[in-house]
């Protein structure tokens, strides 16, 4: 009796060592296969985020000649002609064939119930001209048009607005730090220089004080020397 009770134990601990080495087996192949889908999910994100960070610079592109006018009153309709004179008070020794514009309309929707007025739309047939009207404002800070106050402002992609606020708020909170380490190493390089530069990379690792801004479009990772 008792040795059939042995043969029968001895059988029934094979089977389980069997079935143990057939789950260790495929843990093993399960493993394999996440790590590969792993490595695929890093490969198609990394895909995913330079071929959104290549949409927008052709956005931006397709906007350089591009100006925003904001706060000018819904009651200035006539755009194709109050435009051209408000740019002619800006840069008023320019010919009025420089300001030539391809196009100028209010931004796309209905009018706001708020009373805010939409922002105005125009292109500039020649970038030079863009760049010389943008020169002639950076700085002013009072800019009215018939009692109108308005600001204007490059025409810039959605994601890159919030890359810039991102980077204002950078700068807001190192407002009062010199210099900033990447990778452990001290860089003699301003916080300014380097978050300017855009070249803060989610590849960027060892750093000893990090941060993820997602708002930034990218994983970046930042370190400071305090």
């Amino acid at each position: 009796m008792s040795a059939y009770i042995t043969a029968q134990l001895t059988r029934e601990i094979r089977e389980l060592g069997h079935r143990t080495d057939q789950v260790e087996s495929k843990l093993d192949e399960v493993v394999v296969q996440v790590n590969a889908h792993d490595a695929s999910i890093a490969r198609l994100s990394a895909q995913h985020d330079d071929l959104l960070e290549r949409l927008e610079d052709y956005e931006n592109r397709s906007r350089r000649n591009n100006i925003r006018i904001r706060g000018l009153s819904e009651d200035v309709k006539d755009l194709h002609t109050d435009i051209p004179a408000l740019l002619a008070t800006l840069v008023p020794e320019m010919p009025k064939t420089r300001l030539e514009l391809d196009r100028v309309h209010r931004a796309l929707g209905p009018r706001r119930d708020s009373g805010i007025p939409r922002d105005i739309v125009l292109r500039f047939h020649y970038y030079a001209s863009k760049e010389t009207v943008m020169a002639a404002v950076r700085g002013v800070v009072d800019l009215t048009y018939n009692s109108h106050p308005y600001q204007i402002f490059s025409d810039l992609a959605g994601a890159t607005i919030q890359r810039r606020r991102a980077l204002a708020l950078l700068h807001n909170f190192f407002d009062n730090t010199k210099f900033c380490t990447v990778g452990g190493s001290h860089l003699s390089l301003p916080l300014a220089t380097i978050t300017n530069s855009m070249l803060l990379s989610h590849q960027k690792k060892g750093c000893p004080f990090f941060g993820r801004y997602g708002s930034l479009g990218t994983r970046s990772l930042l370190a400071v020397r305090v």
